[in-house]
């Protein structure tokens, strides 16, 4: 049994969530059994929770808001699901950037296995120190869109879903297409709202 700890909550709008959704979904399907838990990092119990299981799935998300629970937890065998990096977030300062990457890493180091999403991300854990045997890459699974003769020549809009705040660079993303002032784009961006 494979036990997945996933950030509460479970109809969350962003592109973790969708992601995680289906990577159980896609587990499933092939035949691993999956216990998923949408953990609320407020009243979640790691020394409960680790013991239960032999194998654990844990969004980085989860180990973000708790490092030194999952730092301490030295009996518990996990799997690290990384979207990204904490310390490539966008917006942190210096310290809070080596703070969080030698965390991230230390933990990385212990798990059976890191997923990434992309082999951008895979490269950044290699070349952070992150033994690339135990890394893999499972790329999102995408939606069936209409077929590419149906959309215009001319792209109208871009769709980004993802939590909002700070953190997700969507200030970096509105600055760069208003480079494209001379195209007539629409930005829609969907997910929670986080005004810190």
């Amino acid at each position: 049994m494979l036990d997945a700890w996933l950030p509460a909550p479970e109809e969350r709008l962003s592109g973790g969530t969708l992601y995680d959704k289906r990577l159980i979904k896609g587990l499933r399907n092939n035949g691993v059994p999956v216990s998923t838990h949408w953990v609320d990092v407020e009243t979640f119990d790691l020394d409960w929770a680790a013991s239960k299981s032999t194998l654990h799935l844990v969004d980085g998300l989860l180990f973000h808001l708790k490092p030194e629970a999952f730092l301490q937890a030295h009996k518990a065998r996990f799997i690290y699901l990384s979207h990204l990096p904490f310390w490539l977030e966008p917006g942190i300062g210096e310290k809070e950037k080596s703070d969080r990457k030698e965390k991230e890493l230390a933990f990385m180091k212990r798990c059976q296995c890191v997923i990434s999403t992309s082999p951008f991300i895979k490269k950044q854990l290699v070349s952070a120190g992150i033994d690339e045997a135990k890394c893999e890459v499972i790329k999102p699974e995408k939606s069936p869109l209409k077929a590419k003769s149906d959309y215009g020549i001319k792209p109208q809009s871009f769709l980004m879903v993802a939590s909002v705040h700070y953190g997700k660079g969507i200030d970096i993303l509105i600055s760069a297409l208003a480079q494209l002032s001379k195209l007539d784009w629409q930005l829609n961006v969907v997910g929670a709202v986080d005004p810190t």
